[in-house]
């Protein structure tokens, strides 16, 4: 349109209008009210027969139903004789399926009424996903139009992004109203999103179910959403193929929201875990007992438990307002990083932790590697970089051995490509890993609730395809891997870029390594920070710790930028960010064994955490005596933090079956000869033998306190009632009885997890 005329299309005076700026100061309210009215028009239009677009409209009215959902339409394999894009994310594919495949038979377009696209959502015809499209809803007659219009392409473009405003994280009270508006961002234009194309997963609609946490309805161009109970509600809200989530803080009724105590202008771990808890008026906890925490510091940061002597020093430290000395002489410690090196390896999907050969050299790897320089932005470079092995002069191959340190024999750290068999299996491992996310279904279609796409999946495969692991780890310049869905070889790209990774100087995986572990990129920083706190806290700011993503936000967000930025700002020092942690207040709280997830997750309270050292190591350690390795061939040295998760088990924690735990307790062998072994010499076969005093030490050295009085006075009728016997047998029974006892404690949940 070159000069201002009446439109066909008012909506095109609109944007043409906004485009080119025409406002003359003389008519400038004439224009306006014209302008408004225009626009008025062509939604009135569309509301009432106008055109409507197949992407911008019908697309996400599917998406909102379900019928291009994973378990409908949208699977890889479509579902009966139609094929969608997952949630409606390749407009262009879903319009030939729904229009000109199989034969067109969706479409009537004589009778638009009788139309298979509306006979089966509607309910008029038998249809496997039951009524999808109330027929008297506007969503229906949308679609309805389309069809009476011709079922025209139009522009077949799909949502690039959504927002929700004012803002992502609201704090209500019970019984108040938040109001938020989805903002769509399409190629060269921002518009707020109708009720009909907007689909609510975390929240009913109002009067459906009278006992949901949260309902919600719409006004106009509003999400309104009103909590019952209070809690953290995270509410995930879809356009098209794009999806983000609401999270909404809610307070009991009539709690004011106290924030005017919490200073952020100078942020710490500790005023940011309060003002977290503010939002829904939850209390912390007390702070653990000083020798409980001197055992939670020896398991986190040393992998091992304190010896007698140790826990009474540390504890003793602790009593004295010493703890930051405590804690500088524990990260000075060489067994620190022995344990970091075990920490970080543990990060990999589906290491054993029990032990195994290329877990142990790893580890020792990472150890020896930290040791040197405390830099975990390096230490990821250089675990995910391989070096050329044949003697090339090329600028590429000289470029792939400048950013390489040098190969380390056994203890090497590229050993790390070794847990992946394909340049496919190490894309998922190197995003799991050092990104923190998951892209494996995006083999088969884009991710449903992440940006991640199929281009982005083979591109990123590609990128690894000159790196083998099939016995050494080594480079093959020149190979490359199938994009499945063509049977050609993918194009190496750098997520989001739309250009390859062609520059024969450097190799893509060296290109790719560098774009991970760039400053600029927050989900790397993110990735560690969120692992490092899991490691220490025993639950994730974003859970699960692969599976950061936006519609899985961290529960404190502002604590994680807190964390990540301190990483980055301490040159990636794994150190200095342990020691901030475990100084906290948070980390020192009291565990409780019945403290709610989400009370851990918001470090309102610690919970009880699993310790990876077998029962018979951790007895030993604790007890003082020596752990024969040998007799157990599934051990590993005596700090070895192991725990074997169930086969096929990916989930970030491990699985345990309680019986089998159980059973498996009641017949350690090793274990029964440990206790007896310790008694009978260390104790028991002395001439003064007193069995309470005996019990006494013994139960100081697994708890690190002395046994209380109501302890004592359940041990002494056992003891007296064995007196009665002649002195060798009430000897052997009185130590049977120290074994049984001790045997109890060892098993019980008090020494086995971390309080």
């Amino acid at each position: 349109m070159s000069r201002c005329t009446v439109p066909v299309n008012p909506a095109a005076a609109c944007v043409h209008s906004a485009r080119f700026g025409w406002l003359n100061l003389g008519g400038i309210s004439l224009f306006l009210l014209a302008m408004a009215l225009a626009c008025r028009l062509a939604r009135a239009g569309e509301n009432d027969g106008g055109t409507v677009d197949f992407a911008e409209s019908v697309l996400p009215i599917l998406t909102k139903a379900g019928c291009n959902s994973g378990a409908c339409h949208g699977a890889a394999a479509g579902r009966g004789y139609l094929n969608l894009s997952l949630y409606g994310s390749r407009p262009n594919q879903d319009y030939q399926a729904i229009v000109h495949a199989p034969g067109g038979r969706l479409l009537d377009l004589q009778r638009p009424e009788e139309s298979l696209l509306l006979l089966k959502p509607g309910g008029f015809l038998d249809h496997g996903g039951d009524v999808r499209l109330d027929p008297e809803s506007p969503a229906y007659s949308t679609v309805l139009r389309w069809l009476k219009s011709g079922a025209k392409a139009g522009s077949l473009e799909t949502v690039r992004n959504i927002a929700i405003l004012p803002q992502e994280s609201i704090a209500v009270a019970v019984g108040q109203t938040a109001r938020v508006k989805i903002q769509v961002d399409w190629r060269n234009r921002q518009e707020f999103a109708h009720a009909e194309h907007i689909a609510i997963d975390g929240a009913f609609p109002a009067g459906k179910r009278l006992d949901a946490p949260v309902q919600y309805l719409h006004e106009l161009d509003q999400i309104l959403l009103t909590a019952s109970r209070p809690g953290y509600w995270p509410i995930t809200i879809r356009v098209g193929p794009v999806a983000r989530t609401l999270q909404m803080w809610v307070r009991p009724a009539d709690t004011p929201l106290e924030t005017t105590e919490t200073d952020i202008s100078d942020p710490t771990i500790d005023r940011l875990v309060d003002l977290a808890n503010q939002r829904i008026a939850s209390e912390v906890g007390d702070t653990c007992a000083p020798h409980l925490l001197v055992r939670r510091l020896w398991l986190d940061l040393l992998g091992r438990h304190p010896s007698r002597a140790e826990w009474s020093a540390a504890t003793k430290q602790i009593n004295q307002g010493q703890k930051q000395q405590l804690i500088e002489q524990l990260l000075a410690a060489p067994d620190f990083w022995e344990q970091a090196g075990r920490e970080i390896v543990s990060w990999i999907p589906h290491s054993t932790r029990a032990g195994s050969t290329i877990d142990r050299q790893l580890s020792m790897a990472v150890a020896d590697f930290l040791r040197k320089k405390d830099d975990l932005q390096e230490l990821a470079r250089s675990m995910m970089l391989v070096p050329t092995q044949i003697v090339d002069e090329s600028p590429r191959a000289r470029s792939a051995q400048s950013v390489m340190l040098s190969d380390e024999g056994p203890h090497s750290l590229n050993q790390f490509h070794n847990f992946a068999n394909d340049p496919r299996s190490r894309s998922e491992l190197v995003a799991s890993v050092w990104l923190g996310v998951r892209i494996g279904c995006a083999q088969c279609h884009d991710h449903p609730l992440d940006h991640w796409t199929q281009d982005d999946y083979f591109s990123l495969a590609a990128c690894w395809a000159e790196i083998e692991s099939a016995g050494a780890v080594r480079r093959s310049a020149g190979r490359t891997t199938t994009d499945l869905r063509n049977g050609r070889p993918a194009v190496a790209r750098l997520p989001g870029k739309e250009v390859g990774l062609t520059d024969d100087a450097n190799p893509p995986d060296v290109a790719l390594v560098q774009w991970i572990t760039d400053n600029k990129n927050r989900q790397f920083s993110s990735n560690l920070a969120n692992r490092i706190w899991f490691w220490l806290m025993g639950t994730g700011l974003v859970e699960d710790v692969d599976d950061q993503r936006a519609t899985n936000p961290a529960l404190n967000a502002e604590l994680l930028d807190y964390l990540a930025d301190t990483l980055v700002s301490q040159q990636y020092s794994l150190r200095k960010l342990v020691r901030e942690i475990v100084m906290s207040d948070a980390y020192a709280r009291q565990s409780a064994s019945d403290a709610t997830k989400l009370a851990q997750r918001m470090s309102a309270q610690r919970g009880v955490k699993a310790i990876h050292i077998p029962i018979d190591q951790l007895a030993s350690m604790a007890l003082g005596a020596a752990w024969n390795q040998a007799s157990d061939s599934q051990s590993t040295s005596n700090q070895m933090m192991t725990t074997v998760p169930p086969s096929g088990c990916s989930r970030g924690t491990e699985c345990t079956d309680p019986f089998q735990e159980s059973m498996e307790l009641v017949s350690g062998d090793d274990l029964n000869r440990l206790i007896s072994e310790l008694v009978s010499a260390g104790e028991v076969a002395s001439d003064d033998f007193d069995p309470m005093l005996v019990l006494q030490k013994l139960h100081f050295r697994l708890f690190g306190i002395h046994a209380d009085q109501t302890q004592k006075q359940q041990w002494e009728p056992q003891f007296e009632a064995a007196q009665g016997a002649a002195e060798d047998v009430s000897r052997r029974l009185q130590r049977e009885m120290i074994e049984d006892t001790v045997w109890s404690w060892i098993v019980s949940d008090r020494f086995r997890r971390s309080y």
